[in-house]
């Protein structure tokens, strides 16, 4: 288990905010499918808050990240912030595992 690691919304953003994050290829798939993009899981960091934590996690620590963007769809704009998910697991910097829209939570 890495050790070290804060599960802290400002460390999280600042890491960000730094460049000190990288994705899986699942969050690439997902971009495409669910319609958003990098600029929106950024933002979505940057003003959300850590509504999940799992310090114990192998081999990195995780937690799940709520923040509130704008949303296009089908080169629409849509009128008002969406809720957009983001899975991060936490190291020497951020792995960005998956991200999803709040909808799709409550289907799950």
């Amino acid at each position: 288990m890495f050790r070290g690691v804060i599960l802290d919304i400002e460390h999280i953003r600042e890491m960000v905010k730094r460049g000190m994050y990288e994705t899986t290829f699942e969050v690439t798939k997902r971009m495409a499918e669910r319609e958003f993009g990098w600029g929106q899981i950024q933002q979505a960091i940057l003003n959300g808050r850590i509504v999940r934590r799992e310090p114990k996690q192998n081999p990195y620590p995780k937690c799940t990240v709520l923040g509130y963007v704008e949303r296009t769809v089908a080169g629409l704009k849509l009128p008002g912030l969406y809720g957009l998910y983001i899975g991060c697991a936490l190291g020497e910097e951020i792995i960005i595992t998956t991200a999803y829209w709040e909808e799709e939570r409550r289907r799950r």
